[in-house]
C-alpha cells in the first residue's frame, strides 16, 4: 500500500492556478466579438472590422 504525502509546494501552485484559470473563464464569458464587413461592389473590395468589447461587472 502507497500512502500519498502531499508537497504543500505542489498544492499551493495547484490551488493558484485553479484560481487564475476560474477568472480567465469569467472574463471570457464576458468578452464580446463582433465582426463587420463592408463589401464596395465598385472596387470589389472588402474591409472587416474586428471589435472586441469587454463588459463590466
Amino acid at each position: 500500500m502507497t500512502k500519498y504525502i502531499p508537497n504543500p509546494d505542489q498544492e499551493e501552485e495547484s490551488l493558484i492556478t485553479a484560481k487564475i484559470d476560474s477568472e480567465l473563464e469569467k472574463l471570457r464569458k464576458k468578452l464580446n466579438e463582433r465582426t463587420f464587413v463592408y463589401f464596395n461592389k465598385d472596387k470589389k473590395s472588402q474591409i472587416r472590422i474586428y471589435i472586441r468589447t469587454s463588459l463590466r461587472s
